[in-house]
């Protein structure tokens, strides 16, 4: 109702980023498009951690970053939950629009990265990676709606 938009979730699959990088079309629920950039290696690791989609590699990390991102979710955002991690040393960091919500540093273990705006707002969701050394892992994505 009013502008709470529907609460999104995306667990990320194998086979879904390609090494290019391009548009990953009607991914979660509700679906919507993400455009992403290229990395020297996209892969797919399900290991003890269940890790998720591997970006980067240590013969190929994406030392000038990498980035997902979508314009689909129209509604206020409370809260982005993203699960991440990495295999060396990397940040993950949330924009809104043009507003950086927050930068976290990035462990080896999969983890609920809570990124919070001071306040509800909209716009342009991006998630940016990147990594020092070696691998970056992305799991899922969910965005809780304003109440």
């Amino acid at each position: 109702t009013g502008d709470e938009g529907d609460p999104y979730l995306w667990t990320l699959a194998s086979g879904i980023l390609k090494q290019a990088g391009g548009t990953a079309e009607n991914c979660g629920t509700p679906a919507m498009n993400w455009t992403y950039s290229a990395a020297g290696y996209i892969g797919f690791d399900t290991n003890a951690t269940n890790r998720g989609a591997q970006i980067g590699s240590s013969k190929a990390p994406a030392l000038d970053g990498w980035s997902i991102a979508t314009e689909d979710y129209t509604g206020k955002i409370s809260k982005i939950v993203v699960n991440a991690c990495t295999g060396g040393a990397a940040t993950l960091i949330v924009t809104i629009g043009d507003t950086q919500i927050d930068e976290k540093t990035l462990t080896e273990d999969s983890t609920d990265y809570v990124f919070e705006p001071a306040s509800s707002m909209s716009g342009k969701i991006t998630i940016s990676m990147k990594a020092t050394s070696k691998a970056m892992y992305l799991k899922s994505i969910a965005i809780n709606p304003a109440e």
